[in-house]
């Protein structure tokens, strides 16, 4: 088993080489951390999300995957991230030798945990913005809110109550109370 994080730094191909774990694992900058387990708040937001994102990419096209992996080799020291929840515009995904994504999602959400940092949450949905992703959601189950980023940093805020609608994403529209149900 891997401890996380990693003492010493590794490389995105020594990082795919290692058997998958049952919690999961992602190459920051070369450096190997784990992401929290979740609570029954985090758990409920993200099957919620992924429901709603499954039934758009239903009725609009694309795929939704909870807890998917993409390898972003020559960025930075190695990095392979694993956000919450993803949705891809294609249902033909292209992959890597290691079955894994070759193109970043279009929308990418990360669901704050017990013990995270927004700031962490926010540096991770930035990070995939800069690697084309179109919209990145920070679920806050404590708050009860969500945070939606577009690529430019900009970013829009959304609580109890209020509806969100993603620009770029016709037809994609949830309340943050769904989320919470």
């Amino acid at each position: 088993m891997v401890q996380a994080p990693y003492l010493e730094p590794v490389t995105l191909d020594e990082f795919l080489s290692w058997p998958e774990e049952s919690a999961a694992l992602e190459l920051i900058d070369g450096v190997v951390e784990r992401k929290p387990a979740g609570n029954l708040d985090h758990a409920a937001a993200q099957a919620n999300l992924y429901d709603i994102l499954r039934d758009y990419a239903r009725s609009h096209g694309g795929r939704a995957f909870p807890e998917l992996g993409r390898p972003f080799p020559g960025a930075g020291r190695g990095n392979h991230r694993v956000p919450d929840v993803s949705y891809f515009r294609s249902r033909d995904i292209a992959r890597d030798s290691h079955r894994y994504p070759v193109e970043t999602p279009a929308l990418v959400a990360e669901v704050r945990s017990p013990g995270q940092s927004l700031r962490s949450l926010e540096a991770r949905l930035l990070f995939l913005l800069g690697h084309g992703a179109e919209a990145g959601l920070l679920v806050d189950p404590v708050a009860r809110s969500v945070v939606v980023y577009h690529p430019g940093g900009t970013a829009t805020r959304y609580g109890p109550g209020e509806q969100v609608t993603l620009a770029g994403f016709d037809g994609l529209t949830f309340t943050v109370d769904q989320l919470f149900d």
